[in-house]
């Protein structure tokens, strides 16, 4: 291990011993677990639930995937800037359907609670109308009460 291609020397002992950890979580990573930087000479590893949480924030693939320093040495190459402009560009797109569908969802979701309030009104304002009416005819007097239904207190008794 004493030198690397790179020529970075003793600084890759240390590089060896943070290779097995995520760049993201800095928690080691179980050997065949982990998604590595797609450059050979990279070392970069990331746990794949931490490049899924990656990957939900920006569209990233998961097979041409390179971390932020093989990036940055790739960016003096014009291809290399050219298919990090596409990548982006489907990201932005991704991201737009997610907006899209994520605001049909809440379109939907407002109809709904207005159906609901709608509803909860109506059934408010019947509850109003039948406790005005029953209010208006518990306000008679017992004996007012029976001469409407013209039945004495016997017949009334009989009925219990």
């Amino acid at each position: 291990m004493g030198t690397d291609s790179d020529g970075e020397g003793d600084s890759s002992k240390n590089n060896t011993r943070n290779s097995n950890n995520c760049k993201i979580c800095e928690e080691k990573v179980r050997s065949g677990s982990g998604i590595k930087c797609n450059r050979p000479k990279c070392s970069v590893v990331l746990h794949s639930k931490c490049f899924e949480m990656l990957a939900k924030v920006v569209f990233v693939d998961r097979q041409s995937w390179m971390c932020k320093e093989c990036v940055g040495k790739c960016k003096d190459n014009p291809n290399t800037k050219l298919k990090i402009l596409k990548i982006q560009n489907k990201g932005l797109i991704r991201e737009k359907q997610l907006l899209e569908k994520l605001l049909a969802k809440m379109e939907y979701s407002s109809q709904l609670m207005k159906d609901k309030i709608e509803n909860y009104q109506n059934v408010i304002e019947g509850l109003n109308r039948d406790t005005i009416s029953s209010k208006n005819s518990a306000s008679c007097s017992y004996s007012s009460a029976l001469k409407k239904s013209n039945r004495s207190i016997p017949q009334l008794m009989c009925l219990y």
